[in-house]
């Protein structure tokens, strides 16, 4: 109830095109889940996926953080679609490489179209790649965020903001 905004930074909110089916197959091959944890959850695992409306892929081994991040994911389809709640105001800042179209292009793992969320206060597009966090001009998004904010809430800012002054 404490959540009054959200920065969202890059976040493949309809997932990743980097995690095709061939990249996911790749990590299960590469990356193991210990033992003891395979043996207690790929029983219901088997049971739960027979319930879930998953893809075919999905349903015989239990889901990856990489599946997770699959476009082709429900789960990410249905957090997607999801409206943010009452009371919460969101900002995006959206990387996309410089040579590329903004609406059709990528940061090199996420689409511009996977990152974009109607309704947002802001969308703030960076030319670069994904690792937007420590590009100069999304620090300085966020602080103009911040500064939004904290205008919105006096009390809470007033040091912060005359802090900063000096």
């Amino acid at each position: 109830p404490f959540v009054k905004r959200v920065v969202f930074i890059s976040t493949p909110h309809r997932g990743s095109f980097l995690t095709e089916d061939w990249v996911r197959k790749l990590t299960r091959a590469v990356v193991s889940s210990p033992a003891n944890l395979i043996m207690n959850m790929s029983s219901k695992w088997h049971d739960i996926s027979s319930q879930l409306k998953l893809p075919p892929e999905m349903r015989d081994e239990m889901p990856t953080a990489v599946d997770g991040m699959s476009s082709k994911s429900p789960v990410m389809a249905k957090v997607a679609s999801l409206p943010l709640a009452p009371g919460i105001t969101a900002n995006s800042i959206i990387p996309v490489l410089p040579e590329m179209d903004i609406k059709s292009g990528n940061d090199g793992v996420v689409e511009y179209k996977s990152a974009h969320l109607e309704g947002v206060e802001s969308e703030f597009i960076v030319r670069t790649d994904h690792s937007a966090q420590g590009h100069p001009l999304a620090i300085d998004e966020v602080r103009r965020i911040l500064h939004r904010h904290c205008e919105n809430l006096p009390n809470i800012c007033a040091d912060s903001l005359s802090q900063e002054a000096k």
